[in-house]
């Protein structure tokens, strides 16, 4: 079974369709579900998946 972690920029700019620095300032602002592992910044594409269901690219993560 795959694992629903991605781990790093770059995975969850390949996930989302955004360059690492897009990722970098939107999980910064609240405006996308990350949290941190040690210093890498990671998700859940599922959680993501759920985020963009409901807040979509423009929404703010931490309002919802």
């Amino acid at each position: 079974m795959k694992s629903d972690l991605l781990y790093g920029l770059g995975s969850i700019g390949e996930f989302l369709g955004l360059t690492k620095k897009q990722v970098h300032h939107r999980a910064k602002n609240g405006q996308i579900p990350t949290f941190h592992m040690g210093r890498i910044i990671c998700a859940n594409a599922n959680d993501l998946r759920a985020w963009l269901a409901t807040a979509g690219h423009g929404g703010n993560y931490a309002e919802h």
